[in-house]
């Protein structure tokens, strides 16, 4: 469920013909205050990841025709304004403003294998109100390895797995929608799929923290303004007269 780096394709897995889901979604990336000095490394590392991840909001549209995301500040390489649609075996980005679109590029087989992500989990019992929905906080940690052979040499004092934590507040009052969405993103973009899209197995989650001690950042995300309702069939869809460009590149380090 947790997945920190990238993006790759997907299947599409749909919700129920004739219903839609939309919400609002702040995300706030932000530097930990911790003790000692941290290597210069995992400074650079930690950056990189709170780039990805950068703080705004977006709407996610859940539709019987696909998913879209719309996104208010620049997330990676996708700019502000923009909407990434998550349908028929594809993950694309469209731009409004230069009226393209392009496909979000996906992680080697190879190096998600060399990541061997690792996950836990534990239901607390405890249960809260977030967007006026009731949600059970759910703590979890994540161990991903970086993704190099095991002969190569790491510099300075970089590990070999980097670890986080965290909990969530998941509500099963749209379990259908979050079961549809979570079975895109959790393959379709393990970058980006919590903090953002916000899809689980379990339900739809409201709320959640994100934390690595050791890259010194934490992410919260939270919902708001969740409503059920059909929408317009041809948000899905890349607008007529659009044109594909190459995906562009991103400075991680800005």
């Amino acid at each position: 469920m947790i997945r920190i780096l990238t993006v790759v394709l997907v299947l599409f897995v749909a919700a129920p013909a004739g219903a839609d889901l939309r919400y609002t979604t702040h995300v706030e990336a932000r530097k930990l205050q911790t003790a000692g000095t941290a290597d210069p490394l995992l400074g650079i590392l930690g950056g990189m990841l709170m780039n990805l991840m950068a703080s705004g909001d977006t709407t996610t549209v859940i539709g019987s025709n696909g998913a879209r995301v719309e996104t208010k500040s620049a997330i990676g390489p996708v700019p502000a304004g923009a909407a990434i649609l998550l349908r028929s075996g594809a993950a694309l980005v469209i731009n409004p403003q230069d009226q393209t679109y392009w496909a979000l590029p996906g992680i080697p087989g190879g190096t998600l294998a060399l990541m061997d992500p690792q996950m836990s989990s534990k239901r607390t019992g405890e249960f809260g109100m977030v967007a006026g929905l009731r949600a059970e906080r759910i703590t979890y940690s994540v161990a991903l390895n970086v993704p190099v052979p095991a002969n190569v040499q790491l510099p300075g004092s970089l590990p070999r797995t980097l670890t986080m934590d965290g909990e969530m507040w998941v509500t099963d009052e749209y379990k259908t929608y979050a079961s549809a969405l979570a079975a895109v993103t959790n393959v379709a973009v393990p970058g980006i799929s919590v903090g953002v899209f916000g899809g689980s197995a379990d339900g739809l989650i409201v709320r959640q923290i994100t934390r690595s001690a050791l890259l010194g950042f934490e992410i919260e995300y939270t919902v708001s303004d969740v409503v059920e309702g059909p929408v317009a069939s041809d948000l899905f869809q890349v607008p007529a007269g659009y044109r594909e460009i190459p995906p562009p590149t991103t400075n991680l380090l800005r």
